[in-house]
């Protein structure tokens, strides 16, 4: 496949492997996207999943996540891609015109799709079946993980909310459990993958 496109986290499941790829040159579509997938991997690998599918020999599939908007500086590079019936491309954000009647386009989403959506549906793709739907984090829950997972202390999040500490954990304990998230850097590597790269904290 083709050098531009990232390689993002394997999603292992009792049945395959699912690699996911992106092609795009837009932060935001590549922060949910890998968030979207760490979601799904941690839903996929709860012990409630593992008795979804049969043993046996593990398939290996791999998932193409496209920003139409790029394609036409790369069209030559993935060509091939989206007119092979061999693949799964999932097309995010941009404009798709002509493209959604490629060969290989199982599904097109526009940019504002939330990340546990976007789980919901790569899981569809890759033919995980009887999965429910990714979990959904209340507005409160949201934030207090983007403070949290920047290096805030409950106390901090608290005095920033206008909650107490003991209702910040609660949010915070309530949004990780939800995520299978454990820790501030699993936290951060989830709320902006960018950011966790870099090892920053504020």
């Amino acid at each position: 496949m083709p050098n531009s496109f990232n390689e993002l986290p394997k999603i292992t499941f009792r049945k395959f492997r699912l690699s996911t790829f992106l092609f795009t040159n837009n932060d935001l579509i590549r922060t949910r996207v890998s968030q979207a997938v760490t979601i799904l991997d941690s839903m996929i690998n709860k012990k409630t999943y593992s008795q979804l599918s049969p043993t046996g020999s593990r398939e290996e599939k791999e998932l193409y996540v496209v920003d139409p908007s790029i394609i036409k500086k790369k069209e030559s590079d993935i060509g091939a891609l989206l007119n092979s019936d061999k693949f799964l491309v999932l097309l995010y954000g941009g404009p798709a015109d002509h493209l959604i009647t490629a060969q290989s386009v199982r599904h097109v989403v526009n940019s504002e799709i939330e990340p546990d959506e976007l789980a919901s549906i790569i899981g569809d793709l890759a033919g995980i079946k009887n999965m429910d739907r990714a979990p959904r984090l209340s507005q409160r829950e949201k934030e207090i993980l983007q403070y949290y997972g920047r290096g805030y202390t409950l106390k901090a999040i608290g005095y920033e909310l206008g909650i107490s500490p003991k209702s910040a954990e609660t949010y915070k304990s309530r949004a990780c459990r939800k995520l299978g998230l454990t820790g501030r850097a699993a936290v951060l590597r989830f709320i902006d993958p960018s950011v966790a790269r870099q090892n920053t904290l504020h």
